[in-house]
């Protein structure tokens, strides 16, 4: 089953309609790793990668900027 995590970055890689390469060039990550983090999960997205996608997602999606900030701020 598909962690929390796996399923929010997927969701965002759809909302915003980009490539895991280009997700992972807004978080200054690799694509390797949000294949990684789609896969298996991450422990989640620190604050600034979370304020950065959802300042991205807020015109597209404004409730899933609303979760990533949650989930990011959860965590903290």
């Amino acid at each position: 089953m598909a962690s929390e995590s796996s399923i929010l970055l997927v969701n965002i890689q759809l909302a915003l309609q980009i490539s895991q390469r280009e997700l992972g060039a807004l978080i200054g990550r690799t694509k390797r790793t949000i294949q990684r983090w789609q896969g298996k999960g991450t422990a989640m997205l620190d604050e600034d990668q979370a304020k950065v996608l959802a300042a991205h997602l807020r015109p597209v999606r404004p409730d899933l900027a609303d979760e990533v900030l949650e989930c990011a701020f959860r965590a903290s």
